[in-house]
């Protein structure tokens, strides 16, 4: 790939326009999440629209078209082959948006499941590498989904992974970071059809850029560890995470999404380091991947003691 330059501007304001206008359609339309049905993880102090979504849809899915194909970790691969896969991820996530109460926890699990099958049986990879990009876009959809729990986190750890790849559909991330983390609050959220699709891009547009999936698998291991230990089901949403123990610990908003940023980013970067260094990359992702957990283990306490101490 080659490095970010104004050629991708297209493609962030691309992305920009089209947040800008689902954001008006869905406030116009009242198809705003208030976090209602869901306070025991929602606090959002109003009703946010869902329109980062297809947003990203918009500007992302044709930039991947434009460029003619991504690139697998096992792989280039025809843009034509990965669209319908990335298509379901997103249009699966979107149905759960905008109906009333969701899908049902039967078409949550399965439908990840048939996207990501999608995108395997379309990539044209050898079968072994087929199945393994589609356990890896499911997993990908699943823990992405699972870290957009605070402003900026998803877009900031997957998301950024997406952009810093080069590739003219990671553009559209730089113009839907400043909805996500407006002063004051939120203007608009990713919902699951933006971290569904962001996830399935992260194994898509750079053979390197998943390991932007690292501090979100590491943070969802954690939570879904601390929810059997208190008795809860760890598919249970609440306020577990790394983000939430870093503001009940004092963090304002931008400062735990720097924080998120910062561990998310370094497995990522670490690889493409040490690559040009002429080092095996994979020694830099383990390396990196290493720090993001050590990291990760000690504002993790941190946010746990500094919350006692408030309690």
């Amino acid at each position: 790939m080659e490095p970010l330059s104004l050629e991708w501007s297209p493609h962030a304001c691309a992305a920009l326009v089209a947040a800008l206008s689902v954001v008006a359609f869905m406030r116009w339309r009242a198809l705003s999440d208030d976090g209602s049905g869901e306070r025991e993880r929602k606090q959002q102090p109003r009703a946010v629209p869902l329109a980062l979504g297809p947003a990203l849809a918009i500007a992302a899915l044709p930039a991947l078209a434009w460029s003619g194909a991504g690139a697998t970790p096992f792989g280039v691969v025809a843009a034509s082959a990965l669209l319908p896969g990335l298509l379901a991820a997103f249009a699966l996530g979107l149905c759960d948006d905008l109906l009333p109460r969701g899908l049902p926890p039967s078409v949550k699990f399965a439908g990840p499941c048939a996207a990501a099958a999608l995108l395997a049986l379309g990539s044209g990879l050898p079968a072994e590498e087929a199945v393994v990009l589609g356990a890896l876009a499911l997993v990908a959809a699943n823990v992405s989904n699972t870290f957009d729990n605070a402003d900026g986190a998803c877009l900031l750890a997957p998301g950024a992974a997406c952009l810093l790849s080069a590739h003219p559909a990671g553009a559209a991330v730089a113009a839907l970071l400043p909805f996500n983390l407006a002063r004051g609050g939120a203007r608009a959220y990713l919902g699951d059809s933006g971290s569904h699709l962001l996830g399935f891009l992260a194994c898509c547009l750079h053979p390197w850029a998943w390991l932007g999936l690292v501090l979100p698998a590491i943070d969802l291991a954690c939570v879904s560890v601390a929810r059997l230990r208190a008795g809860v089901a760890p598919w249970r949403g609440d306020r577990r995470h790394l983000a939430h123990r870093l503001q009940r610990a004092g963090l304002g908003r931008m400062a735990v999404a720097s924080w998120l940023g910062l561990l998310g980013l370094l497995p990522w970067c670490a690889a493409l380091g040490v690559g040009r260094l002429g080092l095996e990359p994979a020694q830099g992702a383990m390396g990196g991947a290493g720090a993001c957990l050590a990291l990760y283990a000690l504002l993790w306490r941190r946010g746990r003691s500094e919350a006692g101490r408030q309690a």
